[in-house]
């Protein structure tokens, strides 16, 4: 070994630029059994990663539940996870909410897709490509739909109801 850092309680390395504020540690914290990256003194405090005794990698949790555990700041809004290209340029998006967007950066959707896609149907035996299922039971009077619109249309161009009386879904064709 190069170096060898031991203590009963925190193995750690401590790293400053001169300045109280900037400085950080890294090391094994025995008490927890777990290697940690903290922005302080301590490797007890402000820990900003961890990889556990398991291997599970924690990013803003001390407490990581799988291979890797990401928490963001709490908010609903807040930015929890993207991916971006070489150029910066953000592709997918997940926020604190758990809205996914896929070429957004402010999903407003479980799901917010900008862009063209494709949904490709598999084997076996389910021929169903896209399959959609309310979370809500339909009942009389309720109705529910999918609608099919233009970005510049401003009304729908095509419309699948289903008011939950006949138990089969009525399409309406609107004009241009």
């Amino acid at each position: 070994n190069l170096l060898s850092v031991y203590s009963s309680s925190a193995a750690t390395l401590g790293f400053s630029g001169g300045n109280a504020k900037d400085v950080w540690s890294v090391g094994y914290d025995v008490t927890n059994n777990r290697f940690a990256i903290a922005s302080s003194t301590s490797i007890t405090t402000n820990v900003r990663m961890v990889i556990d005794g398991n291997g599970n990698v924690g990013i803003g949790t001390t407490s990581p539940s799988s291979k890797l555990s990401i928490k963001g700041d709490g908010t609903t809004t807040g930015r929890l996870f993207v991916l971006s290209d070489s150029g910066d340029a953000e592709k997918v998006t997940i926020l604190d909410n758990g809205n996914v967007g896929i070429g957004t950066t402010g999903p407003g959707m479980a799901l917010d897709v900008v862009g063209t896609g494709r949904f490709k149907g598999g084997t076996g035996t389910d021929n169903n490509i896209l399959t959609l299922i309310s979370n809500e039971n339909i009942s009389s009077g309720i109705t529910q739909q999918i609608i099919f619109q233009a970005a510049n249309a401003g009304t729908a161009k095509l419309q699948i109801k289903s008011t939950g009386t006949t138990g089969v879904a009525d399409m309406v064709f609107l004009p241009n």
